[in-house]
């Protein structure tokens, strides 16, 4: 993955992809301005972003020519992109507990959550182990929340069923995901 652009920004936000000309709009806040940048090759775009407990920028790729399992999971630290994951299929949702010592990421066409230490300081990562693989449905989208101490909660909304994980972590003090699948 290679920036859109050379330059670093002190505010960038609201990116927009505007598919008819191929291009990456965002606002520069502080320079009061709309920029615009290309993204690589034009067979993939940026899917499911997200900031962990440190303001840093996460998002995956998504293959827009058929299935891959190529697509990278990267974090944007100011000028810097380092990458996280090489081998994902569709990453689609990112998540952290409250104490953000965790990650949690979503690899949908393999029905996979994935848990990693995290530390929020300076954004090192552990290793990635599988937390949760579905076999019936597809997680999309993950939530952290403060509200749920005991179990993860997931839905299947196109059928109404509900489904709960146990969280198998001692001393977790928030349920770091929640998805709804399709099936």
């Amino acid at each position: 993955m290679k920036p859109a652009t050379e330059e670093s920004y002190a505010l960038a936000e609201g990116p927009v992809w505007d598919a008819p000309r191929r291009r990456l709009l965002w606002v520069d806040i502080l320079g009061g301005v709309v920029l615009e940048g290309a993204l690589d090759d034009g067979k993939r775009r940026l899917h499911d972003g997200a900031t962990d407990p440190a303001g840093r920028f996460l998002v995956g790729k998504l293959s827009l020519g058929g299935p891959s399992s190529r697509e990278t999971l990267v974090r944007w630290d100011g000028g810097r992109i380092t990458t996280l994951d090489d081998d994902l299929t569709l990453s689609n949702g990112l998540a952290w507990p409250a104490d953000g010592r965790s990650m949690y990421s979503v690899d949908t066409l393999r029905r996979t959550v994935y848990v990693r230490d995290y530390h929020p300081d300076d954004g090192a990562v552990g290793g990635r182990r599988v937390h949760l693989r579905l076999t019936d449905g597809y997680p999309d989208g993950t939530t952290a929340t403060a509200e749920l101490t005991d179990e993860q909660l997931g839905a299947y909304p196109d059928s109404g069923r509900l489904f709960t994980v146990p969280v198998d972590v001692p001393g977790l003090p928030v349920t770091p995901w929640a998805a709804t699948a399709r099936s």
